[in-house]
């Protein structure tokens, strides 16, 4: 399966909201800097799936806020 996200980084909380046509947006606190934007949008995204993390990885748009996850 896979999902398509926005990253909204610096954020003053952390939260997932689901938009028109299966897209979701991921606020997130943390920073876009090394990577931790990432990881913490694949944590939530985990946790709101109710799945483990490892199951998640990004498959396009690494370094863009609007990326593609395969989930496993």
């Amino acid at each position: 399966m896979f999902l398509t996200i926005r990253v909204k980084p610096n954020k003053k909380e952390n939260k997932i909201i689901p938009l028109e046509g299966g897209v979701f947006e991921v606020w997130t606190k943390k920073p876009s800097k090394e990577g931790e934007a990432n990881e913490d949008s694949i944590k939530q995204v985990a946790r709101y799936l109710k799945i483990p993390k490892s199951t998640i990885t990004i498959v396009r748009g690494h370094k863009n806020k609007e990326k593609v996850l395969e989930v496993l």
